[in-house]
Formats: C-alpha cells, sequence, structure tokens
C-alpha cells in the first residue's frame, strides 16, 4: 500500500485509492474487512468501526494525525447510509437511498468538499413530494401555506425539526 509521506497533506486521488482499496480487500472475511491507512508508527495504533462519512473523515484526521488506522467495515463497500442507485433505471436516472445533499449548515462536509477539491452541485427542487401516498405541492411549503401531515411539524419546514421528538432521549 502507498504510504504518505507529509502526514498533513494528502491527494484526493489518494485517498480515493485508499477508500477504493477497502472494497477490493473484501475476500478477506465475509463478517468484516479492514485496511491498513498508513504506515504510521505501531504505539499510536486505532481502529475505526464503520466506512460511513463519519469512519472515513475520522480515520482520515487520525492519519493525518500520525496514528497507524485500520478502517472495519462491514459491508463491501465503503459510504455507509451514502449511495446512489443507478441500475436498473434508465440512462441517466438514478436513485439516491441516503445523504442526497449537503446544506449550507454542513460545515465539516463542505470543508472535505474543499479539501478533495471536490464541486457541491445545487440540491435539485421538486415540484411536488408524496408523503404517505399524497402528493404536496413544493412551492405551497415554501410559501408556507401547506405543512407535512404529522403532528408538530411547522409549515414549510420538511427538515430540522426533529430536536423535540430527540430531546426526551437526550436528557
Amino acid at each position: 500500500m502507498e504510504s504518505i509521506s507529509n502526514k498533513n497533506s494528502i491527494t484526493r486521488r489518494s485517498f480515493l485509492k485508499k477508500a477504493g482499496s477497502i472494497t477490493s480487500t473484501t475476500a478477506l472475511s465475509p463478517f468484516a474487512f479492514s485496511t491498513l491507512l498508513s504506515g504510521s508508527s505501531d504505539d499510536k495504533r486505532i481502529i475505526v468501526i464503520g466506512a460511513g462519512l463519519a469512519g472515513l473523515s475520522c480515520a482520515y484526521e487520525l492519519d493525518k494525525a500520525g496514528y497507524n488506522v485500520i478502517l472495519l467495515e462491514a459491508r463491501k463497500r465503503p459510504g455507509g447510509r451514502v449511495r446512489t442507485f443507478r441500475d436498473p433505471f434508465a440512462d441517466h436516472l438514478y436513485a439516491e437511498m441516503g445523504a442526497e445533499y449537503v446544506n449550507s449548515e454542513d460545515s465539516y462536509a463542505r470543508e472535505y468538499a474543499k479539501n478533495f477539491g471536490l464541486k457541491i452541485l445545487n440540491a435539485k427542487l421538486y415540484d411536488g413530494i408524496f408523503v404517505r401516498g399524497k402528493r404536496y405541492n413544493m412551492a405551497a411549503f415554501q410559501s408556507q401555506n401547506q405543512q407535512l401531515p404529522y403532528e408538530g411539524v411547522e409549515g414549510g419546514q420538511l427538515f430540522g425539526q426533529e430536536e423535540p421528538y430527540i430531546q426526551s432521549w437526550i436528557e
């Protein structure tokens, strides 16, 4: 595996090669696999469990800090909940099966995108959505003339309303 000589910088190509090597090591075990991200000193070893965005960024930051990182992932691919299905759709059609966009509050995702030279595209604006079998007009949400069919949901707000629901678990 390629060693990193400068711990404070890593190229996008090097990062993607390392992330890609994760998927090529799946034959090691049907339950889990690992990859060694750097050849750092054995006295600073750490295992990161999960190759989703959090696990990948954690492993990356620990590697930059000089740790010998082993990244474990149970699936055959990195990315966690971030996944795009392109088959069996027609050309140029796809479905996002997890995180779909980066909003202005995603400062960490934006910083990593900037560091790796990745472009963040504007989110697609749909003219409507389907919830519980009923079509809702996006313009009505934006003007706050319509709200989702859930108790406690404020009109026009599709996201960022989870705090009241999880507050009891936090306390």
